[in-house]
C-alpha cells in the first residue's frame, strides 16, 4: 500500500489512521480539492479523480447553501459542523479484534 503526503509530519497520523480504522483508500484534502495525503491509491489518476470529485461536491453544497440563505457564513460552519461529527465519529471506530487461525494439521502420518 502506498502511502504520500505533502507534508512529512501528516504521515505517521495518515499511517496509524489507517491502520486503525482498517480503511482501504484514504484522501485528505482540503475544501479546495488539493490533496495533502493519500494512502491506497496506486495510480495518480485515482488520486485526482477523487479529489476533483470531492471538490465539486463541496462546491455544489457551497453554492446550494450559497443560493438558498444568501450567504456563505452558513456554508463555512455548517462544514464546520460536519467535520467536527466525521472526527466523533472516528474517534468511535474500534478495532476488531483478529482471531489467531489454529495451525492446520496434516491428515497424512509423518514418515508416509
Amino acid at each position: 500500500m502506498t502511502t504520500r503526503a505533502v507534508e512529512a509530519w501528516t504521515l505517521e497520523p495518515l499511517v496509524k489512521f489507517v491502520k486503525e480504522a482498517g480503511a482501504r483508500l484514504v484522501l485528505v484534502m482540503t475544501s479546495a480539492g488539493q490533496v495533502l495525503a493519500q494512502s491506497g491509491f496506486s495510480r495518480a489518476v485515482d488520486v485526482m479523480s477523487a479529489a476533483a470529485l470531492g471538490a465539486a461536491i463541496m462546491a455544489s453544497a457551497a453554492g446550494a447553501i450559497r443560493t438558498w440563505m444568501g450567504d456563505y457564513q452558513f456554508a463555512f460552519l455548517s462544514g464546520g459542523v460536519i467535520a467536527m461529527m466525521a472526527a466523533g465519529l472516528a474517534l468511535q471506530i474500534k478495532m476488531k479484534p483478529q482471531e489467531a487461525t489454529p495451525p492446520r494439521v496434516s491428515a497424512q502420518p509423518a514418515g508416509a
